[in-house]
């Protein structure tokens, strides 16, 4: 089990309120049917530069780099099939906008790890001491991790990675050490030449 930093009720509220105006056709057409259409989890996005990786032995939180970013995972039907992104613009709950609202396998991905969580990572005896899951991207190898951590502890469950990035086990959970050792090992993504 695991925990992610709250949000207000009210920023929750007004975030799907905005997410509402913007879904993809697909999910407008679910809401028309009267099918469920939920913002339900979200993460703090941090970000992993590709220049980082090189310190495995360096706590996360100073390697990655908050995005200032939040991610939502949107339900339709009882399935993620999109997500949103939003990021707050000052100090209340009502200072959030969303950024983006996308339609993409992550969501699912995302869903998936969160189930695999939820099955495979014991919860401690005392719930203040659980997990805190955070949302961690490697834009340069296409990676959405998440990122667990309880005080000195750290885990990190590969949600999302390209079919190339084939030692990347998804629904496994690797240390900080194995992580960066991994990323260190691998050739970034690139994309194909345009001619």
């Amino acid at each position: 089990m695991a925990r992610t930093h709250p949000l207000p009720d009210l920023t929750r509220s007004l975030i799907a309120g905005e997410v509402a105006t913007r879904l993809s056709p697909e999910a407008m057409a679910a809401l028309n049917r009267n099918d469920s259409v939920e913002l339900r989890e979200h993460f703090e996005v941090w970000v992993l530069p590709v220049g980082a990786i090189t310190s495995p032995d360096r706590p996360m939180h100073q390697l990655a780099l908050r995005s200032g970013l939040w991610h939502h995972q949107i339900h339709v039907g009882g399935k993620a099939v999109e997500f949103a992104h939003s990021r707050p613009h000052g100090p209340n709950p009502e200072d959030w906008s969303v950024h983006c609202v996308v339609s993409s396998p992550v969501a699912s991905d995302i869903a998936e790890a969160i189930r695999w969580i939820d099955q495979n990572v014991s919860a401690p005896l005392n719930a203040d001491n659980d997990w805190l899951a955070r949302l961690l991207i490697v834009p340069a190898y296409h990676l959405h991790i998440l990122w667990l951590e309880r005080g000195i502890d750290e885990q990190f469950l590969i949600a999302s990675a390209p079919a190339i990035m084939q030692f990347f086990r998804v629904n496994t959970l690797y240390t900080r050490n194995e992580l960066l050792s991994a990323l260190a090992a691998t050739r970034p993504v690139r994309g194909a030449l345009l001619r």
